[in-house]
């Protein structure tokens, strides 16, 4: 009696992991994914915090992955998060470009929020993003895929040329104007004739 208990136990379990993670076609929310600067940067070259926010659309079931494909240029570490936690070493492959998440340890969650710690950003474009959901029978769960962009400025251009000119007297204010450069330049300008 005890094994038939334990066979029924079992087709019961198979049951249930198979329907909970089937996709919800009839309900299912549309899923979205968004990227952004956690510190407002965009431009080429500078480090940043990056949040790449994936919504299923639906809750997921509790067995399965959700899998994170970053765009050449940027990889995960052990450094970034998922939902607060540090990303093992077992979750990152393909050379830091793939995150594979088990969905038990997002305890059904709807949206899951990866967070990339101070990246240098690559060179100005459109960056694609993806992430993808699937139970334990590699059945699509929810909104399946979603792709979100992020883009990178490029670096803004110095002028090629800057003129300077001084006005100093002997009593009263002198002045010295500086067209074609950034405050930083006239900070350091500024500095040195103090100095001198």
């Amino acid at each position: 009696m005890k094994k038939r208990s334990y066979s029924v136990f079992i087709v019961f379990l198979i049951v249930t992991l198979i329907f909970t993670g089937l996709p919800r076609y009839a309900s299912a929310a549309v899923g979205s994914m968004t990227i952004t600067s956690a510190d407002g940067v965009q431009v080429v070259g500078q480090s940043a915090n990056l949040s790449v926010t994936y919504n299923l659309g639906d809750v997921i079931s509790l067995l399965g992955s959700i899998t994170y494909t970053l765009p050449a240029g940027i990889k995960a570490t052990t450094a970034d998060q998922i939902n607060g936690r540090n990303l093992v070493a077992s979750e990152i492959t393909n050379n830091g470009q793939t995150v594979t998440i088990t969905t038990a340890a997002l305890l059904l969650l709807p949206s899951t929020t990866l967070t990339l710690n101070n990246k240098i950003l690559p060179a100005a474009g459109n960056y694609l993003f993806t992430g993808t959901s699937k139970n334990t029978l590699n059945v699509s769960i929810g909104s399946a895929t979603q792709q979100g962009t992020f883009t990178i400025l490029p670096a803004p251009t110095a002028p090629s040329s800057a003129q300077i000119s001084v006005n100093n007297v002997v009593v009263g204010s002198s002045t010295v104007t500086v067209t074609g450069q950034t405050k930083e330049i006239l900070s350091l300008f500024i500095t040195l004739a103090i100095h001198c």
